[in-house]
């Protein structure tokens, strides 16, 4: 089983191959959680995510792939926010960041916010997160290249900054115009190529070390001590994800080359808005698939279309344009829809007898048949 881990500016994924062996995938954002737990991975990692002016990671994406039974581990920067918010519902926090906000040493967000280059240049970070910055003034401090007091005021300056300007030459820069001790600041500049320490890299390398002793171990997932509760908000983000697998612009090329065939697109249309039905209505009542019954359910269906080897079945999905997530999505919305039916069965059989009461004189000839052959 994969191990999926969301990285970027607090460790270059290829540093962390060197670690683990792993999917490196870049920042999470709201919904890559959720979609990465339908590929049904063993661990998923989080170490950094986007915030601010894109959605941020949902706690209850974590939630979700605890209850799958899928291990979530979290340091550094975004993964250690929300292992520390969510330790106690089996998240498993590694590093001094997760530590520091777990015991509310720190309670800012800012504290690990950074901006970073885009994905052709490696998400690298453009800017100093704050718990690095107090870490190397700590060192500093021990090191006694600057004194107490004037790390104090290197850290005043560096938090009233907001956290795209934080970086190391501005915040010398500002110590020195409020008359911090220059001698200090000439020091502090020398010894920082050497003595800087990023906390945010050493603990996410610390988080795929654990996560690497964990696989090896075969240690099992966290039990989730919880109930997983479906509201309006998860069921939106759900369609939301399932909707973004496929794109706009090749949806609506599909559909509308379906219209040429309006029987066909009519059918497809009833079919496809019973599904969606089913995957509400399960998912709303907390009723969710086992992983043997999607394999039973797969089974059969390869069964009916002659996909018996492997072979055959990589060749339909590829004809098809699915992987192994969305195969395993599709089977999963086979079982809800056989669910639901069972379901509403005796709710379908009412609302036949009023389509017939709608359709006026089929109503009475069926009810006169049923008399009839009792005569």
């Amino acid at each position: 089983m994969s191990i999926i881990i969301f990285t970027g500016p607090s460790l270059l994924a290829e540093e962390g191959r060197t670690i683990l062996d792993a999917d490196f995938r870049p920042p999470a954002a709201q919904g890559d959680l959720y979609a990465a737990t339908l590929e049904a991975p063993r661990a998923i990692g989080l170490i950094d995510g986007y915030f601010d002016r894109v959605p941020a990671v949902w706690h209850k994406e974590v939630l979700w792939a605890l209850t799958r039974g899928i291990a979530v581990f979290g340091s550094a920067s975004m993964g250690a926010l929300r292992a520390a918010e969510l330790q106690d519902f089996g998240m498993v926090g590694v590093g001094a960041v997760f530590q520091a906000f777990r015991d509310g040493a720190l309670e800012d967000d800012d504290e690990v916010a950074v901006v970073h280059a885009p994905p052709e240049l490696r998400y690298i970070a453009c800017s100093e997160a704050m718990v690095n910055i107090r870490a190397t003034l700590g060192a500093a401090v021990e090191g006694r290249i600057v004194a107490l007091d004037t790390a104090g005021r290197l850290l005043a300056t560096a938090k009233d900054l907001h956290y795209p300007e934080r970086d190391w030459q501005r915040v010398c820069a500002l110590a020195r115009s409020a008359k911090c001790p220059a001698s200090e600041i000439d020091a502090l500049e020398a010894w920082l190529p050497t003595g800087r320490i990023d906390v945010k890299r050493r603990d996410a390398r610390a988080m795929l070390a654990e996560m690497a002793r964990w696989l090896a171990e075969g240690a099992p997932a966290p039990e989730a001590p919880f109930t997983f509760e479906y509201t309006d908000k998860w069921d939106d983000l759900v369609t939301r994800t399932a909707a973004a697998s496929v794109s706009a612009a090749q949806a609506n090329t599909i559909l509308e080359e379906l219209k040429h065939d309006p029987e066909r697109y009519r059918r497809l249309h009833d079919a496809a808005l019973r599904r969606a039905l089913a995957r509400f209505e399960t998912r709303r009542r907390g009723i969710d698939p086992g992983w043997d019954e999607i394999t039973r359910t797969a089974e059969a269906f390869r069964r009916e279309r002659g996909l018996l080897d492997d072979a055959d079945l990589e060749a339909w999905m590829a004809r098809n344009g699915i992987d192994l997530a969305s195969f395993r999505s599709l089977m999963e919305g086979e079982v809800r829809q056989r669910w639901f039916a069972m379901m509403t069965e005796n709710m379908a059989r009412a609302e036949m007898v009023e389509l017939l009461r709608l359709e006026g004189g089929d109503f009475q000839r069926c009810r006169k048949s049923r008399l009839d052959s009792y005569i």
